[in-house]
Order: C-alpha cells, then sequence, then structure tokens
C-alpha cells in the first residue's frame, strides 16, 4: 500500500502506512502559512498511522522540536516585520521501528512557501467625515469586499458585481453606490457619518483557496465639553461656545470629551488636553488656579471651554462696610440706593418697569438690576463704595455661579458711570440698556429664579 499524505491549511500531516515502508518518501509540499493577529505561524506535524510502529533517532532542522512518541512536530512564528523573504523549510529525518525489532529508514520533509494576506489598517479612528481607505496585502491582493456586511458593489446598478479591487475608500462615493446616503441631505453632511465599520476582505484567488482578512473602523463624532464641579452629580455639556463656566479658585472641576458611537474603545482615543490643565485621557480633573480655557484637540477637530474663577469673597458684609462708611451709606440711603426693603430700591423698580418679562432672579432683569445700582452708588458715592458695598453683599456667598455673575455686573455698573452725568438719571439708564443689549453684561443660561444650588449653571452674555 501506498504512503498516504494529508493536507491542511495551517498544518501538514504525514501519515505512513506500517505494512509497507519506503525508503524515501517523497512527502516534500508547499502550501499557504496564514496570519493570526498580525503573527505568521507555520505548523508542520508528522506522525504514523496508528499500528504501534515509532519513530527512532529522528532528526530535525528548521528550529524543530521532536520528542520520543510517534510524532515528530516543527513549528516556527513570525512576527510581520520578520518574514523570511524566501522559501522556508522544515527537513525532518529518522528510523521506523517495529515490534519484531526491524528497522527502516524514512526521510521527510515540508517546504513553506510565504504565501500571506492582510489588510491594513486593522483597525483605525478617525473623526466623522474623514474619507479611509484600506489596502489589501499579500499574494495575492486582489479581493472582494464587504462593509457591514454589505457587499462592495454599485447597488443602484441592478447589473453590477462585485467589485474586484486592492483597495477601499470609505468615503461619500462609496455611500451613494451602497445608497446609505440619507435622501435630501445637506451639502455639510459628513461622510462617512460616525459609526462602527467592520471590513471583511476576500482574495479572488482559486487556488489554493482564498483567504480573508478584516478590520475595523471607528468614525467618531466629537462632541461638546461636559464638565461637573464638586456639588455636581452629573456631568453637564457646554452646549455654546459663548458659555462660560464659573467656579471659586482652587476648587476641583472635571472635563470629558464627549464623542459617539459610544462603542469607540475610549482607552484607544488619542486626546491632547491643554490649558488650564493638561492630560491624555478622554476624562481629566483637577484644581482650578486661575481664569482661562480648557481645550481637546483629537483627530484634527478642537473643542474649547471657557472658565471663569475668582477667589469666593470675603471679609465684612455689606452692612457692616455700610456701618464703617456711614457718610456714604446716607447719601445712598437718600437716593433709595441702600433701603430695608429691596422692593423701595431704585434700582430693583426700575429693573422689574423696563424689563417686566425678564427673570429678576439670574435672568437679565438680574443683570441690569446689578449694573445699574453700581453706576448710581458710583455716581453719588464713588467707586470705593460701590465696590465695597457690592462685594460685602457678595462676602461668603456659596453658590460661585451666581456670585460671579453678580460682582461681574456690579463691575460694568461701576465702569458706565464713567461719563458726564445729566440733571437725572436717564444717561445712568442708557449705559446699562447699551451694555445688555451688546452682551457686555452676564446671566445665567438655567436656574431663573432659583438658587444656583450645584453650580451647573452657566454663564452667558446678555445678548445671547
Amino acid at each position: 500500500m501506498e504512503p498516504i499524505v494529508r493536507l491542511c491549511l495551517n498544518a501538514l500531516l504525514v501519515t505512513l502506512n506500517p505494512t509497507k515502508i519506503m525508503s524515501d518518501i517523497p512527502t516534500k509540499v508547499i502550501f499557504p502559512i496564514s496570519t493570526e493577529k498580525n503573527r505568521i505561524r507555520t505548523r508542520c506535524l508528522c506522525c504514523l498511522h496508528p499500528g504501534g510502529s515509532f519513530i527512532k533517532d529522528s532528526t530535525c532542522n528548521g528550529e524543530v522540536t521532536k520528542d520520543e512518541s510517534s510524532q515528530v512536530e516543527g513549528k516556527k512564528i513570525y512576527a510581520r516585520n520578520t518574514i523570511p523573504s524566501s522559501t522556508y523549510i522544515i527537513e525532518m529525518s529518522g528510523r521506523l521501528g517495529f515490534s519484531s525489532g526491524t528497522e527502516t529508514p524514512a526521510t521527510w520533509g515540508a517546504y513553506v512557501r510565504n504565501k500571506y494576506f492582510w489588510i491594513e489598517p486593522t483597525e483605525k479612528i478617525v473623526a466623522e467625515g474623514t474619507a479611509v481607505t484600506i489596502t489589501a496585502n499579500g499574494v495575492s491582493a486582489e479581493s472582494t469586499w464587504t462593509v457591514n456586511n454589505k457587499v462592495w458593489k454599485d447597488w443602484r446598478d441592478p447589473n453590477s458585481s462585485p467589485y474586484k479591487t486592492s483597495s477601499i475608500s470609505l468615503n461619500r462615493d462609496m455611500w451613494d453606490k451602497l445608497e446609505w446616503t440619507p435622501e435630501n441631505s445637506l451639502s455639510n453632511w459628513l461622510c462617512p457619518p460616525a459609526g462602527r465599520y467592520n471590513i471583511l476582505a476576500t482574495t479572488t484567488e482559486l487556488s489554493p483557496g482564498s483567504r480573508s482578512a478584516s478590520a475595523i473602523i471607528y468614525v467618531i463624532n466629537i462632541g461638546n465639553i461636559h464638565f461637573k464641579k464638586a456639588r455636581m452629580g452629573t456631568y453637564r455639556e457646554i452646549d455654546q461656545p459663548y458659555k462660560m463656566i464659573g467656579i471659586y479658585t482652587n476648587e476641583t472641576c472635571s472635563f470629558f470629551q464627549k464623542i459617539d458611537p459610544s462603542s469607540v474603545p475610549l482607552e484607544r482615543i488619542s486626546i491632547s488636553w491643554s490649558g488650564i490643565l493638561n492630560g491624555n485621557n478622554i476624562e481629566i480633573s483637577g484644581n482650578i488656579s486661575a481664569s482661562g480655557s480648557q481645550n481637546s484637540n483629537l483627530y484634527g477637530k478642537s473643542r474649547s471651554a471657557s472658565v471663569v474663577a475668582i477667589s469666593q469673597p470675603a471679609g465684612i458684609s455689606d452692612a457692616a462696610f455700610a456701618f464703617i462708611y456711614y457718610a456714604s451709606a446716607l447719601v445712598a440711603n437718600q437716593h433709595n440706593l441702600i433701603t430695608l426693603d429691596i422692593r423701595d430700591n431704585i434700582a430693583y423698580q426700575w429693573a422689574i418697569e423696563a424689563y417686566p418679562n425678564e427673570a429678576q432672579h439670574n435672568g437679565k432683569g438680574d443683570a441690569v438690576r446689578h449694573a445699574y445700582w453700581s453706576c448710581l452708588l458710583s455716581r453719588y458715592c464713588g467707586d470705593f463704595f460701590a465696590e465695597g458695598i457690592g462685594t460685602g453683599h457678595e462676602s461668603g456667598a456659596l453658590y460661585e455661579t451666581e456670585a460671579i455673575m453678580d460682582l461681574h455686573n456690579n463691575a460694568i455698573g461701576r465702569q458706565l458711570s464713567n461719563h458726564v452725568h445729566g440733571a437725572d438719571e436717564s444717561c445712568c439708564k442708557n449705559a446699562v440698556n447699551n451694555a445688555l443689549i451688546t452682551g457686555s453684561l452676564w446671566y445665567l443660561d438655567s436656574s431663573y429664579n432659583q438658587t444656583d444650588t450645584t453650580g451647573s449653571a452657566l454663564l452667558q452674555p446678555t445678548n445671547k
């Protein structure tokens, strides 16, 4: 009976029938080797057919291992950058022993040809709207492709066949042909859109058989920066570039860069934070020491968040300050700028009259009241007294965003007082109205008519 030779893709198995032994067994075989996660594996396994016989005195080369059982195994693993440029050979020889004590020499070998296939990149993350090209490599590279299990061809043409090519590009042309482009898509529609795209390439060769390789492309939508201060339970989005975070110095703030889809491995995101805090993780946290901007940059896209940081107001209260400077306080009282009941305050009355539809707590009504109040205090009592009363009113304030808003509007009001005043107070009113229209004053984007207990509200200019 002639020797039996069996071949499989990743292992060569030579089986010898002990009933007839030849002195030289021609088992030279060439077969492809495959890739396993960027590694090339060749394996040659030679053993006897079950029958009680075994191999003795076997010798091997080509980094082959052997044992005392009835088999000899050779295995070689390559990294892709160490693939040999010529044929790699495994050769083994030995003697076959039988129960009768007779021995017959036999030799066999396996010649491994470098025939490998992969696609690049195997994984990539890009920003939405960034075209990506995936290329097949190896012998041969011509392949058919699928993207998220849909065959790459022109689905608009009923006679179209799958494209045979060594590369594909995720771009608008592909989306049109795959019929993935939304109807009535706008001119600024980004393609490829955000998502996870599973790519599969299969070679078109017939012999010794087709091979396949896969890749994953993550296309991400880069959203806005989110922030979280100490008292906030969850992150909040900074949904507009003109909005600002208000915080006391040396308090902790965390920043998070929002991306979609959420299936993207966050540990593989390449991000760089700069500005107030620096880092390379998707989330960073630290103490805020000064005002500035917090910037993120990833995959060619930048996002920014503005931070206004001040020291927590401290020192004597407005009442104590007025007691110390009682002469100026009497003048302010005569003009109804310091009153026991806020409803008697001239600035409060004007804000309600001029802006009846605006929120009087943390809204635009609040902003003009503070500015007008400080403008008149500076006019009648001087900047020093106006600043001392305004700052003392916020002394010990727990809610930093609200305090920062009020102190800012007070400062604008004092600046607005620096003009030639007329016989009445209309000049201050006009100056404050103009500051409101141009956005020099600030108010809170949420928490109207309620206390900003968590600090989650953002500051924004009054022209927004």
